[in-house]
């Protein structure tokens, strides 16, 4: 029977499938399903080592090894059918350790028809002891009598507070956790790499932005000069402006608005719907990477 869990974040998951361990409530089949970097890869092997009791699965390795543990992922771009086949017979066989068997399942939009039918046999008649878990980005593109038969965890893309809550639980400096809400992506893989491969610079723009309010004309000239020339990186480097003009914008709004300045809000609000437009523009007529920065900040 489907049975359909929302969640924001992937602790947020499983803290609930936590509860239903602790009080008993394993289920015979679940289904993760949400955009790419939300942490369904990470919760299902976690959830699996422990359904096993076994020790949870590294980030340096991401494998999960137990006798009693059957991992299918796609080879090249599908799920085949004899992969799908070989886990239905492994998790036909008792226990190697006498508690249950876990077949995982990574990928699940990827199989066909054959091997969703190889799935509803477990799933329809499932061998006591067993749990099967499917992880997907597509849960609409899996057949209906499949997902009726699981109960379905929805991992959603964190809102850029979420995920800043995260970022400063995991030791991110507050100063720092905000702009990388702001900019990552909403997931907390994607903000670990944004902040290795962009956090320092996107700092120094910000940094730089906040030497300008206020700063004489030529100034800010001088700092839009900087900004001459072509090629992928001013690109790059443009278009990170860009981004962190517009968080800037918003973070002094929300600011604003908790300390009741409407004259701050519609300043700063301008200045968001500025860079919109300007970041619009930039993508669509290619402008003078100069000349659109210097057009923004006077």
């Amino acid at each position: 029977m489907l049975r359909v869990m929302h969640a924001s974040l992937a602790s947020d998951t499983r803290a609930a499938l936590e509860h239903g361990f602790d009080t008993g409530q394993i289920l015979g089949a679940y289904l993760f399903c949400g955009p790419p970097g939300t942490g369904k890869r990470a919760t299902s092997l976690w959830w699996s080592a422990r359904l096993l009791d076994a020790p949870e699965p590294t980030e340096d390795s991401e494998r999960l090894w137990h006798p009693d543990f059957h991992l299918v992922e796609p080879e090249g771009s599908r799920l085949k059918i004899d992969q799908l086949r070989k886990l239905q017979r492994d998790l036909s066989l008792v226990a190697n350790e006498g508690r249950r068997r876990v077949g995982l399942v990574l990928g699940a939009e990827r199989m066909g028809i054959q091997g969703a039918n190889a799935l509803l046999k477990i799933l329809e008649e499932p061998p006591a002891g067993t749990t099967l878990i499917l992880v997907t980005t597509a849960a609409e593109a899996l057949p209906a009598t499949v997902r009726s038969r699981t109960s379905e965890y929805r991992f959603a893309a964190p809102s850029s507070e979420q995920l800043r809550e995260q970022l400063i639980r995991d030791g991110v400096d507050p100063e720092d956790a905000w702009l990388v809400g702001a900019l990552a992506g909403g997931s907390l893989e994607g903000a670990r790499a944004w902040s290795e491969s962009h956090l320092d610079d996107a700092r120094e723009l910000l940094t730089q932005l906040a030497d300008l309010n206020g700063a004489s004309a030529s100034a800010t000239l001088d700092f839009a000069e900087t900004f001459r020339g072509g090629g992928e990186k001013l690109r790059e480097r443009t278009e990170l402006f860009l981004d962190v003009f517009y968080a800037d914008a918003r973070h002094r709004v929300e600011a604003a608005v908790k300390a009741g300045r409407s004259d701050e809000i519609a300043r700063w609000l301008d200045r968001a719907e500025g860079s919109l437009r300007a970041r619009a523009e930039y993508n669509r007529r290619n402008l003078n990477a100069q000349m659109l920065v210097e057009g923004l900040l006077t």
